[in-house]
C-alpha cells in the first residue's frame, strides 16, 4: 500500500518546501516501518481511543513503534523549516491503482 503525508499547521513553508518535507517524512516513516506502517498506525489510533486496560501488549508495542517512527520522521522532515511545534503530518493511504 502507498501512503502520502500532508504537512499541517506550518504556514511559513512554501509549497515546494512543504512538498519536500512531506516526501522526506513519508520516506523516513516507510523506511522505519516497512510493511507494518498501517498496522502500527491503526494500533496507535486504537490506543488513543481506548483505555489502557483494553490494549494488548502487541497493540501497545506497535503503537510505541509508530510513535517513535513518526517523531523521528517528523524531526528529519522539519529540520530546516521554521514550523511551529504544532506542525504535524497527516498520513493517508492512497487508493490502490486499478
Amino acid at each position: 500500500m502507498l501512503y502520502k503525508a500532508i504537512l499541517r499547521c506550518c504556514r511559513y513553508a512554501s509549497h515546494m518546501q512543504s512538498a519536500e518535507a512531506e516526501n522526506v517524512f513519508i520516506q523516513n516513516l516507510q523506511r522505519a516501518l516497512g510493511n507494518n506502517l498501517r498496522a502500527c498506525q491503526d494500533a496507535f489510533i486504537a490506543m488513543m481511543s481506548l483505555d489502557e486496560a483494553s490494549v494488548s501488549r502487541q497493540q501497545f508495542a506497535a503503537a510505541v513503534t509508530w510513535l517513535n517512527a513518526y517523531e523521528n520522521a517528523k524531526s528529519a522532515a522539519l529540520r530546516d523549516l521554521r514550523c511551529p511545534i504544532e506542525a504535524y503530518f497527516d498520513v493517508q493511504a492512497l487508493p490502490a491503482a486499478r
